[in-house]
């Protein structure tokens, strides 16, 4: 086939400029709505409480191995999780496309695994 080229005078040249046209529009459209959805899930993430401030804001704040004890409680993907956001304060975002993991899904194992270390911080209170 014989490259020809496109000025758009001819009627099949008109055609694929629209085509064109409308698959840029349509890439530049799922482009901004990937970035807005990515901005708003940034936008929803809600520190909790900042890593120095675990043991003082549960009442721990003289046990020195209570924390180590609980951290080791959790699975290794859900300590990771958590102690890259709340240590390095990596955005669960950033976290999710680093593990390859759905964003929803990295929340869930962060939410599940600070009230896991709750739960095992305060059932350690009572024994």
């Amino acid at each position: 086939m014989k490259y020809e080229y496109n000025d758009g005078s001819l009627e099949d040249h008109a055609v694929q400029n629209r085509f064109t046209a409308y698959l840029k529009a349509a890439v530049n459209h799922h482009r901004a709505k990937y970035i807005q959805r990515l901005r708003q899930q940034q936008q929803k993430e809600i520190v909790l409480f900042e890593s120095e401030d675990i043991p003082s804001e549960l009442g721990f704040a003289s046990s020195d191995d209570l924390l180590p004890r609980a951290l080791a409680q959790l699975r290794a993907q859900s300590q990771q999780i958590l102690l890259e956001h709340i240590v390095q304060g990596k955005p669960l975002v950033q976290l999710a496309l680093e593990l390859g993991l759905p964003y929803p899904t990295v929340c869930a194992i962060y939410r599940r695994a600070l009230k896991k270390l709750r739960e095992e911080l305060l059932r350690d209170e009572f024994y």
